[in-house]
This record gives structure tokens, C-alpha cells and sequence, in this order.
């Protein structure tokens, strides 16, 4: 059963990698957590928020994505 968790993952990876769904460097919300994309694999996301907190969404737990317009701050 452990590993059918992971062939999910890589499946979902795979999927989103081959549908260019969100790349690295785009600012992206997934579930509750905002943020930019700063890795990709094929079983994991890594995202940073605006806080400098790293998360790791495995790649099977994502659902939804909104790819966000990152607006710059104004001086």
C-alpha cells in the first residue's frame, strides 16, 4: 500500500510536468499555501511563501491550482 502512494505521485508529477500546468518561478496557490514555485519533482512541489517558508505538497495531494499574477510593490 506504501507504494501506491508514490506511483501516484509520479503519475500526478508526470502529468503536471507534461501539461505544463505551473512551472518553477511561478507564484501559485495550491490548498491553502501561496507562494513561489521553487522546485518541482516528479513525487513533490516545493513551494516558498511570502515568509520564507518552504512547503512540500506531494504531488498527488494537488488538486486545484490558481497560477497567481505576481504585482510588483510600489515604491
Amino acid at each position: 500500500f506504501g507504494a501506491q502512494t508514490l506511483v501516484k505521485d509520479l503519475i500526478s508529477g508526470f502529468l503536471i510536468l507534461l501539461e505544463n500546468q505551473f512551472n518553477v518561478g511561478d507564484f501559485v496557490k495550491i490548498a491553502d499555501t501561496e507562494g513561489e514555485v521553487k522546485k518541482m519533482t516528479l513525487r513533490s512541489t516545493y513551494i516558498e511563501d511570502e515568509k520564507g517558508n518552504v512547503h512540500i505538497i506531494p504531488n498527488s495531494r494537488i488538486s486545484t491550482v490558481t497560477r497567481l499574477i505576481k504585482k510588483s510593490k510600489e515604491n
